[in-house]
C-alpha cells in the first residue's frame, strides 16, 4: 500500500524540506552550463538531516565544532538563481513552492528553466 493510499480522503502530505531540496538541486544540475558550475553545485548540495532543513557540507566551518551551514547557503543560492534565471528571492520562493507540492508528485519545472546562456 502506498503512502497516498494510506492518506486517502485526508489532507495531502506535502514535500519535506529534504524532498524540496532534492527537487530544486536536480533542476539546477540539469541546466548548469559548464563543469565548474556543476562541480560547485554538487559541492554545495543539500545534505538531509532526517526531515529537518538540510545543511551544506560544502561550506567551510570556522572550527570542527561549529554546525554546518543551513542550506541553501549563499553560494548555492547565487548558483541556483543564476542557472535558473530566478530574480532576487527567487530561490527561496521556489523552495516554498516545491514544499507546497504533495509528496510524491513529479515537479514540472517552470517554463523559464533554461540554461542561463539561453535566456531570451
Amino acid at each position: 500500500m502506498s503512502p497516498a493510499d494510506l492518506n486517502a480522503g485526508r489532507q495531502p502530505i506535502f514535500m519535506s524540506w529534504a524532498a524540496a531540496a532534492v527537487a530544486l538541486h536536480e533542476r539546477v544540475l540539469t541546466v548548469a552550463l559548464d563543469r565548474a558550475t556543476a562541480d560547485l553545485v554538487e559541492l554545495h548540495a543539500p545534505v538531509d538531516q532526517s526531515g529537518e532543513q538540510p545543511v551544506c557540507c560544502g561550506c567551510d566551518q570556522a572550527s570542527r565544532t561549529d554546525p554546518p551551514a543551513m542550506w541553501p547557503c549563499r553560494t548555492y543560492t547565487l548558483l541556483a538563481a543564476s542557472v535558473l534565471n530566478l530574480g532576487p528571492g527567487g530561490v527561496e520562493e521556489e523552495l516554498s513552492r516545491l514544499r507546497g507540492l504533495p509528496r510524491g508528485s513529479t515537479d514540472q519545472p517552470a517554463s523559464g528553466d533554461t540554461p542561463a546562456g539561453d535566456a531570451e
